[in-house]
């Protein structure tokens, strides 16, 4: 991705893997032949290789910078070997892309994950001296409260793979926790469930959710960040939840906020 800028932000990408992939019919498996075939047609040539019917597939981190901050979005697969085979990709072009664009792990401020899913936490850890640990030692990596929750619980080997390599050790490590609180709403001004993307809900109706919105607030508040070395991870998840309630309850002096149920996301 050729660096955009608009006025002083800027935003690229490293790119981890590219190029056609997986069949549309793996993706969507639920869809009918004929669904499926219908919704094809639509989807440009850049996206979808008809001569071998995979869809192009790009797994990428977004590099946002500001005046205040270096951020990374979502941080690819990663190099851990807990992983199907199809997803032990070759890590060099992820490390040359971030060498490239100048950069060392120690330069990044925030690593926002804005989900966990395996394609988004890989480099959120590496592994050194036989320890997971952070790779980028001076950032604050953001990710969501409800989703670290639900994660956690996770008996499938895969799906608790991927949390015990990327996300928990973050939590883990002798620094602080931020807790952040993540609230969406309508054009109207209510609340809205659409980005919900945990549990059973699949990426296409994560997506059809979303995109069926005329338009949606995405409102980010900061809370103070936590101490968490010699914290049990429960504890400081109840002082997580404690301090997101905090950020979104209801102003004092009896004004209301703009719905009624209002809640941490």
């Amino acid at each position: 991705m050729k660096r955009v800028k608009v006025g002083n932000v800027s935003v690229s990408s490293i790119i981890e893997r590219e190029g056609p992939w997986r069949a549309p019919n793996t993706m969507f498996p639920s869809a009918t032949p004929e669904k499926l075939a219908e919704v094809m047609s639509l989807v440009p040539d850049f996206a979808y290789d008809r001569a071998q019917d995979l869809l192009c597939i790009t797994y990428q981190t977004f590099v946002l910078r500001t005046p205040r901050a270096t951020v990374l979005i979502d941080t690819c697969v990663g190099e851990h070997q807990r992983r199907p085979p199809q997803l032990l990709f070759d890590k060099k072009p992820w490390l040359d892309g971030f060498a490239q664009q100048g950069l060392k792990f120690e330069d990044i401020d925030y690593v926002f994950c804005t989900h966990l899913h395996v394609d988004h936490v890989g480099w959120n850890t590496r592994l050194v001296d036989g320890r997971l640990t952070p790779t980028f030692p001076n950032a604050k990596y953001v990710f969501s409260r409800r989703e670290y929750e639900h994660w956690k619980q996770a008996t499938e080997p895969g799906f608790a793979a991927i949390h015990e390599d990327c996300v928990q050790p973050i939590v883990d490590a002798e620094g602080h926790v931020q807790p952040v609180a993540i609230r969406y709403r309508d054009v109207t001004g209510e609340h809205s469930d659409a980005p919900a993307y945990i549990g059973e809900t699949s990426f296409m109706q994560s997506f059809w959710r979303v995109t069926g919105e005329r338009a949606m607030v995405v409102e980010i508040h900061l809370a103070a960040p936590l101490q968490a070395r010699a914290r049990h991870r429960r504890e400081l998840t109840r002082a997580a939840e404690a301090a997101i309630r905090a950020v979104l309850a209801p102003p004092a002096g009896g004004s209301a906020p703009d719905t009624r149920d209002d809640r941490p996301a």
